[in-house]
């Protein structure tokens, strides 16, 4: 394990994922902010003790905002139309941007909203616990959490049932060509969804109803809302330091 200090370390590896507390307790001592490399080749820091992590989280120094990366990113290639859409995610602001649709977000997921789901989710990991028949094996990660993941977000946005594998194909694409493809391959799964968003959103300015685009078309109407923030719903992990060097 000593070989590891000052060495790029590759989390994800078939070796930490069998067992990352070894590594994790050597770094915490030995090494708490840590070179890695990541899974599509970018390299990032991992830092392993909880009030660096603390501090970090809350330092203006650092940011979530993908555009200040000085490196090359797989978000080139796209139009210049459809970046900013694809990029800004909510979870890749800063704030005060991030804080102002935060709060405009905030009665989509309360605990009364929540509450008015429950019948649906409940319905939802019913029907997929049956799918799985009699089969004496199943993957539980493929065939139940990332369905009803997506499944669920997918209610929540109120897009409708019937278009609820193509709307959780489309995003996949986006984020399998993020994380392990090239630029090029990027552009037409989301352009696609992109073009999908947009679609969703004109209908709900003619019907809406009390599902988050519909909330978000409401924001837009009262100008608390701008049209391009209407795609800020993509996860993003991945931190930059206001320099533009990446942070993890």
């Amino acid at each position: 394990m000593n070989d590891s200090v000052n060495r790029l370390t590759t989390p994800l590896s078939p070796e930490f994922l069998a067992n990352p507390l070894p590594t994790y307790a050597f770094l915490r001592t030995n090494q708490p902010v840590s070179p890695v490399a990541l899974p599509d080749g970018g390299r990032a820091w991992l830092v392993t003790r909880y009030d660096d992590v603390r501090k970090g989280l809350s330092d203006p120094r650092l940011s979530n905002d993908q555009t200040r990366l000085r490196v090359s990113t797989p978000f080139d290639a796209l139009p210049v139309a459809v970046r900013p859409a694809i990029v800004g995610d909510v979870q890749n602001l800063d704030p005060p941007d991030h804080t102002r649709i935060r709060r405009l977000l905030a009665p989509v997921f309360s605990a009364q909203a929540a509450e008015r789901m429950r019948p649906r989710l409940v319905a939802l990991a019913g029907e997929l616990i049956d799918s799985f028949g009699d089969r004496p094996q199943v993957d539980l990660v493929a065939e139940y959490a990332a369905p009803f993941a997506g499944r669920s977000l997918a209610e929540i946005c109120g897009i409708p049932a019937d278009q609820h594998e193509h709307f959780q194909s489309l995003a996949n694409a986006v984020v399998t060509a993020i994380h392990g493809g090239t630029p090029d391959a990027l552009v037409a799964p989301a352009l696609e969804l992109y073009e999908y968003i947009e679609s969703l959103c004109a209908d709900r300015e003619a019907h809406t109803g009390e599902d988050l685009l519909s909330a978000l078309v409401r924001e837009h109407k009262d100008g608390h809302l701008a049209r391009a923030d209407f795609h800020d719903f993509r996860p993003s992990q991945r931190r930059t330091r206001r320099n533009g060097e990446p942070h993890r």
